[in-house]
């Protein structure tokens, strides 16, 4: 996370309190010209109805599709790990940090 508002933005946006332009404005204004991967996925079409002459390029994983799943499966599991409530058992220090907060928000 190079700007740590960032989190704070995706929450923003998620939550309905900014729009997917002020989020691609702030994006713009940390220097950016490209996009990849999430959460930006998740708002290509917002991404192309803003920038309708933006390249799109699109990458397969080199183990093809179980070699994704298999990648992304085991994001999820580290996700759901991270993004646990903390308890006695299990005091998981992630879900006291407010940027954590926000990030475990956009997910949910």
């Amino acid at each position: 996370v190079k700007d740590p508002s960032d989190p704070a933005a995706w929450r923003s946006f998620a939550e309905g309190r900014s729009t997917a332009v002020d989020l691609f404005s702030k994006i713009a204004q940390e220097g950016y010209n490209a996009t990849m991967d999430n959460p930006m996925c998740d708002v290509y079409e917002d991404q192309l109805r803003t920038f309708p002459d933006a390249k799109v390029v699109l990458t397969l994983h080199p183990k093809g599709s179980a070699g994704w799943f298999k990648s992304f499966s085991s994001l999820l599991s580290l996700v759901r790990v991270q993004s646990a409530p903390a308890s006695v058992t299990y005091p998981n220090f992630f879900s006291f940090i407010p940027m954590f907060q926000d990030i475990n928000a956009v997910r949910c």
